[in-house]
């Protein structure tokens, strides 16, 4: 039978590794997290027993990544078309990432209003990952250079950023035009962000600090892994299978501070512990 890991990746076998990580996250997390090292065990992906990068930008995806909710069948459901919005949402991020013409088609349908997206600003922030707020408050403290970077909706996830403390210049969204009455008129059809590909054309163009991390759920945020010095799939959202097939690193743990010991040393995590 494979030896598993409660917060991650790949098999280890060594069962005096597990529960010398396991007696090292009792310390660090404390009784926060107690009840998880009572989880079921999953087969996550694991790569490496300790990170040993000391990463200087971290990037994060939003939509099903720092939030469980997905923005766009969100509106979608505001707006009675949830199903048929849903069905192409879940092909973008399982299968072949998201298309200018799968943008424009999902909007299409929907036909949000400008007043939706405060709503949806809220919703996003009332969804936040289980452990987010205290992860990004972390990686603040250390001096990390955090970015979002998300092919959703720029004016619903600044709110988001600045909540957690990220400035809206390291936030990279589409941005989505309205009429004087409110009503959907387009989007900004230049952005890289609405291809398969645009991610990875985001971090080049605004070179972060290196190393680098990227966290994401979906197919475009794969697709970003040759930018980064590493990529690490994230599950507690949505768990999507394809992705943890190709990910090197894939963490299912649904609360987000599993995500610290892949993106800090072992240096830094005993730092914040005093």
């Amino acid at each position: 039978m494979k030896s598993t890991n409660w917060l991650f990746g790949r098999k280890t076998g060594a069962a005096r590794e597990k529960n010398a990580f396991i007696s090292y996250c009792r310390k660090f997390f404390a009784k926060e997290i107690e009840w998880q090292l009572q989880f079921v065990r999953t087969e996550n992906k694991f790569s490496g027993f300790m990170n040993a990068t000391q990463f200087q930008s971290i990037i994060f995806d939003c939509d099903s990544t720092l939030t469980a909710l997905e923005g766009v069948d969100y509106l979608a459901e505001l707006h009675d078309v949830h199903d048929a919005v849903a069905d192409l949402t879940s092909k973008a991020m399982n299968t072949f990432s998201i298309t200018p013409e799968m943008y424009e088609k999902r909007l299409e349908l929907i036909q949000p209003r400008r007043d939706d997206l405060a709503t949806l600003a809220q919703a996003y922030k009332n969804a936040l990952v289980p452990g987010v707020e205290k992860t990004i408050a972390t990686l603040r403290n250390l001096g990390k250079t955090l970015y979002i970077i998300s092919g959703g909706i720029r004016k619903a996830i600044l709110p988001v950023g600045d909540y957690l403390g990220i400035p809206a210049e390291r936030i990279h969204a589409v941005d989505v035009y309205f009429n004087l009455d409110g009503d959907y008129i387009g989007f900004d059809r230049d952005s890289v962000l609405v291809s398969p590909n645009g991610k990875s054309q985001i971090i080049r163009n605004i070179g972060p600090d290196k190393p680098m991390a990227f966290i994401g759920d979906g197919t475009n945020d794969l697709a970003a892994q040759d930018m980064v010095d590493q990529f690490i799939g994230f599950g507690g959202a949505e768990y999507r299978p394809p992705i943890e097939d190709a990910a090197p690193l894939y963490v299912k743990d649904p609360d987000f501070q599993a995500l610290l010991p892949h993106i800090l040393t072992a240096d830094e995590l005993e730092s914040v512990t005093h």
